[in-house]
């Protein structure tokens, strides 16, 4: 809708050339040290449910290094690929979307 504002053109120009998924850099932590044109190796998410069990088995892999008496894990090797039961909605999900996509349309 606001592609076509000749005012806005410049900055949708380059918000475009970005992704527009998260990826995140197993084992980075904030702040980074690395650069924005840097290379890395990252996992796309999927859906907040994919950063949610990518963030809860982050946690517990931090968890089994603490109780094994590690300070912090190297680098951690999970990588969480998205359960296809996490990218499909279900009739209560789906109508709840639906109803508020009606409530826009009131105000």
């Amino acid at each position: 809708m606001f592609e076509s504002c000749y005012e806005l053109k410049e900055a949708f120009d380059r918000l475009l050339k970005r992704p527009d998924k998260l990826t995140l850099v197993t084992g980075e932590v904030f702040p980074t040290q690395r650069l924005l044109d840097d290379e890395v190796d990252g996992t796309e998410m999927e859906g907040v449910e994919h950063l949610g069990q990518y963030v809860y088995e982050m946690t517990q892999a931090k968890i089994a290094s603490l109780k094994a008496g590690n300070s912090i894990p190297d680098v951690l090797e999970t990588v969480v690929e998205p359960q296809d039961s996490d990218l499909e909605m279900d009739e209560a999900e789906e109508e709840e979307v639906n109803h508020e996509d009606d409530l826009e349309g009131i105000e």
